[in-house]
């Protein structure tokens, strides 16, 4: 039973911080400049699958779905994103 709220806990979790991110630049992201750089090379893929599907109309969970990616992976990425003021308000 404990196993099976802890499951719907999570689900309602990731649900509740599904948004639809919007770069607030144009194009790509120059990394280097905000200081994003990762020499993990899962991470990198990571954050270049989900930066070019950042435009507002794609959740963060059809991102980590159309890429096969985790979503706590792909929510990391909008987060550091938003920490360097590269995501619009929403």
């Amino acid at each position: 039973m404990a196993a099976s709220s802890d499951l719907v806990f999570e689900v309602l979790r990731t649900f509740d911080r599904n948004t639809c991110p919007r770069l607030a630049i144009k194009g790509q992201v120059f990394c280097s400049k905000h200081g994003l750089f990762s020499t993990d090379p899962t991470a990198y893929d990571c954050f270049f699958k989900t930066m070019f599907d950042l435009d507002g109309t794609n959740s963060i969970l059809d991102i980590a779905m159309s890429h096969d990616l985790d979503f706590e992976s792909v929510l990391g990425v909008v987060d550091s994103l938003r920490l360097h003021g590269l995501i619009l308000p929403e």
